[in-house]
This record gives structure tokens, C-alpha cells and sequence, in this order.
């Protein structure tokens, strides 16, 4: 029988996954519609029927996968469990596209043959306080303090890795690589990488929105994306030390469940931000008026299925997504390839010390 503590972890992500990919075209900015920009009515009824029927699809699909879960976990492998997380996200892409296909033989009807311009903002920089980046390293360097107090108590032999049934099932002996690794080897690159991904947000401009509002709208947002990740980081730093702390047994093992509790945290705290800023901030100082009106802007085609963005003429790194919340790389950057191979670089290296460690 599959772990109970896999059921706590698997069901929540399932239902995420279920409720993210509904809500997204509610929070996406009203002109973009499945990824297609639509201009003239964007309200119109057939596309607020959309958003509704994809959303009431991706929640069904989500209670399937949960029943399914539930059902079958005791009596199918834990790896097929695995797998549907995955095959979810699958199948709610597929209603993305299905109705995709809809908006963009809507579009040909609603809009005319109005000449159109694409247009860019240069790189501005976002004012975000240094302590946002220095938070998680305070915290980190909190936690060694206490593991470098706590050392003495710790046993000569003690578990390094645990089963899905809670139980150890790897042990080290007592050394200060052994007893830091978690902290260390992990901790460390997991913040790199936040401050990596902060630091381009906050290099990302508003694109191809140059009214007044949208500039001060998207600053807004990139801010609060900066203080969200780190604050993601500080709940990801928190959770190993709770594993290390288990491993040190400063923590008796028998609350081992408690190392899903602060990660549960992050789907709410990401959903919450969506839902009250919206797409690149859209939904942000609502009061706030433009003296011009925004420009009739084609680009479609920089936009690889409303996913993938590719844009020689456009020299930023990241740039906000389309359909989501977020930000997502310009393809057509070199130095977003390198951006990858620094990111998968780091976690290679951490998963390669952390199987070849004693």
C-alpha cells in the first residue's frame, strides 16, 4: 500500500494543477484570449462562454485525477501514481488548444483590417530593497548557526534519506559534510537560482503595452514577483532545514510530515498573488487613467502557440507570458539559453554531490 504522505502531497498538486490552468484565462489581461490578442470586443459573450466551459473542463479533469488518486493508490505502483500529475497537465494543455483554435477563427470575425504596429519599451529597472535578497540568506545563515550548535548532539550514525513510509532507509556517519549537506549543497544553489530569476524580472520591461498605466501597472507586479519568489525561497529554505533537522534528529522522526506542511504553503500564496494582480498586473490600480489610447498591436506571430515567445527585434531575456502568470524566456535571446544551462547546471551538479555523497 502506497503511503499515506504521498496522498497528502499528490492530491494537492492535482487539484493546482486542475485549478491554475481554469483560472488562467480570467487573470490573463482582457485583450490576450488563449494566447491570441483579440482587439474590438473583448467581452464578448462567446468568449466569456469559453473561459467558463474551460474552466468547469479543467476543474473536471482535476476531480478525476483526485478520485482516481484516491481509488487506486492502494492497489497501483507508485510510479504510474507519479505519471498522473503529468498526464493532467497533458490533457488541460489539449483544452487550451481545443479552445485556442476557437478564439482564433473568432478573431477573423471581430476584428477589421485596421493597419497594426508592434512596438517595444526599452529596459527599464524595477526598485526592489536589497533586504528581499538578503532575507533568505539571513534565514539560511540562521539555520547553520544552529545546526554548528546543535553538532555535539548529534548521533555518530544518523539517517540521511527516508521512505515514503517514513521510515530511514540511508544512513552517514557523523561529519560536518554529512550533517550540512541538506543546508549547504542544497540550500545554497536553490537561493542562486531565486536571485538569478529576481534579478531578470526585475531587468524585464513592460513589452509591447507603452501607455502610462501598463508601465506602472507592470512595475508593480515585477516587484511584487520579486518579494513572492523570495518569499517562496525563504518557505523552500525552511523545509530543509526541517529535513535536516529530522536527519540530526532534532526533530523526532515520527514528524516527518511536517516537511510538506510549509511547501503546501506555496499554491495558495502563488494563487493569491494571480488572482489580486492578474497578468503582468493588469488588475492593479484600476483607477488610474490614460490620456492616449494604446496602440493596435499584431503579434501573434512572436508567439509559438501562445507559449513559446521567439523575437530577434526584441532584446529582453525574460518577458511576461501570454496565457499565465509569470514570465517566460524570449527563445530568440542567446543569453536565455544560457540562462537554462546555468539553471539545469546547478540542479545536475546538486542532484550528482547528493547521490555520490558518503
Amino acid at each position: 500500500m502506497i503511503p499515506l504522505l504521498f496522498i497528502l502531497i499528490n492530491v494537492p498538486v492535482i487539484i493546482f494543477i486542475g485549478l491554475a490552468y481554469g483560472l488562467i484565462p480570467y487573470l490573463t489581461r482582457p485583450e490576450l484570449v488563449f494566447g491570441i490578442r483579440i482587439k474590438g470586443d473583448v467581452y464578448n459573450q462567446k468568449i466569456k462562454s469559453m473561459k467558463f466551459k474551460n474552466l468547469l473542463i479543467d476543474l473536471l479533469i482535476s476531480i478525476v485525477f483526485t478520485l482516481l488518486t484516491l481509488i487506486l493508490y492502494v492497489y497501483i505502483n507508485i510510479i504510474v501514481l507519479l505519471i498522473l500529475p503529468l498526464t493532467e497537465i497533458i490533457l488541460v494543455l489539449l483544452v487550451y488548444f481545443y479552445f485556442r483554435s476557437h478564439v482564433r477563427l473568432l478573431k477573423i470575425n471581430l476584428e477589421d483590417n485596421q493597419k497594426v504596429i508592434s512596438s517595444y519599451i526599452p529596459k527599464s529597472n524595477i526598485k526592489v530593497s536589497l533586504l528581499w535578497y538578503v532575507f533568505p540568506w539571513i534565514e539560511l545563515m540562521f539555520f547553520i548557526i544552529i545546526g554548528i550548535i546543535y553538532y555535539p548532539h548529534i548521533p555518530s550514525r544518523f539517517p540521511t534519506h527516508f521512505g515514503l513510509s517514513g521510515k530511514p532507509n540511508e544512513y552517514a556517519s557523523k561529519s560536518p559534510y554529512s550533517a550540512f549537506f541538506l543546508i549547504l549543497f542544497v540550500g545554497v544553489p536553490v537561493s542562486v537560482v531565486f536571485d538569478v530569476l529576481s534579478y531578470a524580472i526585475q531587468r524585464s520591461a513592460t513589452g509591447n503595452s507603452p501607455t502610462k498605466k501598463s508601465l506602472i501597472q507592470f512595475r508593480s507586479f515585477n516587484t511584487g514577483m520579486v518579494k513572492l519568489l523570495m518569499g517562496i525561497n525563504l518557505i523552500i529554505i525552511l523545509d530543509i532545514f526541517l529535513a535536516a533537522a529530522i536527519t540530526w534528529e532534532l526533530i523526532p522522526k515520527s514528524y516527518i510530515f511536517i516537511i510538506a506542511l510549509p511547501v503546501l504553503l506555496i499554491f495558495p500564496l502563488i494563487l493569491w498573488y494571480s488572482v489580486t494582480t492578474g497578468q503582468t498586473g493588469w488588475k492593479k490600480y484600476p483607477y488610474l487613467k490614460d490620456n492616449e489610447h494604446d496602440n493596435n498591436i499584431e503579434d501573434d506571430k512572436e508567439w509559438a502557440g501562445g507559449l513559446i515567445y521567439h523575437n530577434k527585434e526584441d532584446n529582453r531575456i525574460l518577458v511576461p507570458k501570454r496565457y499565465g502568470i509569470g514570465y517566460t524566456l524570449n527563445f530568440s535571446n542567446r543569453w536565455s539559453y544560457i540562462i537554462l544551462i546555468i539553471i539545469f547546471a546547478v540542479i545536475i551538479i546538486s542532484l550528482l554531490i547528493a547521490l555520490l555523497h558518503p
